[in-house]
């Protein structure tokens, strides 16, 4: 997936244009969250979105207003409705759709792979900063990006190292579209029997190994299949 092309079509742009302004209202996104499980219009309860001091919490939207929310859902196929019983009685029951919404994010995703063709100096850049990935061989040691924007991405861990991860651009693992990593975020080493990470002095964000936060002093050995976690990026060690 790293080697994928961001460029989207007109019509994908006016699509996801669609789906973000259907998305983008208050209301609907807390309906995502109320149709975990089945509900029929009756069986939900939604506060007003707040626009002055008169909307009082208890208050709940009038079912007109619900069933609009409800429709705009279902037509782009984020909620989906199907009959059920209640008390002996035909209902109409609303759930919300996972796929569907999985299926937005993962187009969404795809508008996070564009980027700048050159840094300000005018040069590519290795690792995410440059244009597009590089082809390395699938052989020893690396990194493995889990999430984000270039998922399946690989860093080898080849020579002696050692390795910084951060988000500055040029590092030997560069996530220069992550925010929340540091700079200089972490360092992998090479020891007698595998590797070891830790947080780098400068850093704020820390480090975590199979979700374990490390201390500010602590290394942490890693084994292969082990998760490191730097920002809101996940890289799994290959051996």
């Amino acid at each position: 997936m790293g080697d994928e092309d961001p460029t989207l079509a007109v019509g994908d742009f006016r699509q996801l244009s669609e789906q973000m302004g259907v998305l983008g209202v208050l209301n609907r996104l807390e309906l995502l969250q109320k149709l975990q499980l089945p509900r029929t219009v009756g069986e939900i309860r939604l506060a007003p979105a707040r626009k002055d001091r008169d909307n009082r919490a208890e208050r709940s939207i009038s079912k007109q207003a619900l069933e609009s929310h409800l429709k705009k859902l279902v037509v782009l196929g984020f909620v989906n409705s199907r009959p059920g019983e209640r008390e002996g009685r035909p209902v109409i029951e609303y759930v919300v759709n996972q796929a569907r919404l999985f299926v937005f994010l993962d187009e969404l995703r795809r508008i996070s792979l564009i980027r700048p063709v050159q840094d300000p100096a005018g040069t590519a850049t290795r690792g995410s900063g440059a244009t597009r990935p590089v082809p390395t061989p699938r052989t020893g040691p690396a990194l493995v990006l889990a999430n984000g924007p270039f998922e399946g991405r690989e860093f080898l861990l080849l020579g002696p190292g050692p390795w910084t991860i951060g988000r500055a651009k040029g590092l030997d693992v560069s996530l220069s579209y992550d925010p929340f990593v540091s700079k200089e975020n972490s360092q992998v080493e090479r020891t007698r029997d595998g590797f070891r990470v830790r947080t780098l002095p400068a850093s704020r964000n820390g480090t975590s190994v199979n979700w374990r936060p490390l201390a500010p002093a602590e290394s942490a050995e890693m084994r292969p299949g082990d998760a490191v976690g730097v920002g809101r990026s996940l890289l799994f060690l290959r051996g």
